[in-house]
């Protein structure tokens, strides 16, 4: 039998959400024990804590690595204090339907990021690396042009280092759970940079991608059927996307596969309460632009757009938008194709 819910958390949420729509100065006032970090910044730092932390989830349940190892990091350091601000403001300007406004601590954590590459090459700097990693979590979150821009970074790291390292001998917990999330990130952005890239990254490196999975497995051991379902709904859509960009099928030889993937993602519903929000944004958006018959498409426009109110970020208006010009061409040009454009947002 699968394990009964939470209690729902919408009446705390729309608490919450009344509360973080007052930007008002006197909260940058409040003394919350950390004397050497000023009040609005003390502020960010909780909002990441209660708001940004549940959507990176994988089950939102008991440990969770942004909250319990690189939160603490940002009481220490100025380079992570620096990214997570930066993702908090983003999220709360969405949140609260406001212009992002241009963010002083976004200029200086680039500045920073630079000036200690030139000291010491990001491949060996844990920091700098946590750092990235945060700015990603931002362009999933605002869901802007800039995507590959930031992206580049990432992927020196992840040629240089991760994918030649093993994950279990990292000494610092830190240090593995940043580069097992560097690899999710690359799972989702190496297929969205271009189709030729992503098929062969996806073919080589998929199944070392999903160690953030097999990470959450070990921690919720009593969560093995949930965890399976994900597993079995990442892998289909890595192999969907595979499919259409080596071989572009006729339409309706995937339809099957689209129908199978539908219905495990149907499974999963009665676990909403618990999976990370973002879990699956990236699966529904390369399935969706598989669909072809009106039931299908339906469906996932409908899982994104509740995924969007639930969680206000960015990515997931680019990708139903991204997702309705795919359809419109396709009889003629493959979706993937179309990936990786001026305007790509981060998916996932």
């Amino acid at each position: 039998m699968p394990p009964p819910k939470p209690n729902s958390p919408d009446a705390d949420n729309l608490a919450e959400n009344e509360d973080i729509a007052t930007t008002d100065n006197k909260l940058w006032d409040l003394d919350w024990g950390l004397d050497h970090i000023d009040g609005r910044t003390r502020f960010f730092l909780q909002y990441f804590s209660d708001h940004i932390a549940q959507i990176t989830a994988v089950i939102n349940l008991g440990f969770n690595g942004y909250r319990d190892l690189v939160l603490p990091y940002a009481e220490l350091n100025s380079l992570i204090r620096k990214a997570i601000v930066v993702v908090a403001e983003q999220h709360l300007a969405l949140k609260t339907n406001s212009c992002a406004p241009y963010s002083p601590t976004y200029g200086s954590l680039l500045r920073d990021l630079v000036a200690r590459s030139n000291q010491c090459p990001p491949v060996q700097d844990e920091l700098a690396q946590t750092a990235l990693l945060l700015l990603h979590i931002r362009e999933m979150i605002s869901g802007s042009d800039n995507f590959k821009l930031i992206y580049g970074s990432l992927r020196i790291l992840i040629k240089n280092m991760v994918l030649e390292q093993n994950l279990e001998s990292e000494n610092l917990v830190l240090g593995r759970f940043v580069k097992i999330q560097i690899l999710r990130v690359s799972l989702f952005g190496e297929s969205l940079f271009d189709e030729a890239n992503g098929s062969e990254f996806l073919l080589a490196h998929g199944e070392a991608c999903l160690e953030f999975l097999r990470f959450c497995l070990r921690l919720h051991p009593e969560h093995e059927e949930l965890m399976s379902y994900i597993f079995d709904l990442i892998t289909m859509a890595c192999d969907i996307y595979v499919q259409r960009a080596t071989h572009n099928p006729p339409m309706h030889q995937t339809v099957p596969s689209v129908e199978r993937f539908k219905q495990i993602a149907e499974k999963v519903n009665i676990y909403d309460n618990i999976i990370g929000r973002h879990l699956l944004a990236w699966a529904y958006f390369v399935v969706a632009a598989e669909s072809s018959t009106d039931s299908h498409r339906e469906f996932f426009l409908d899982r994104l757009q509740t995924l969007h109110s639930m969680t206000g970020c960015g990515n997931v208006l680019k990708a139903m938008e991204q997702i309705r010009g795919f359809w419109a061409v396709q009889g003629t040009t493959r979706w993937t194709r179309l990936l990786g454009g001026p305007t790509q947002a981060l998916i996932m």
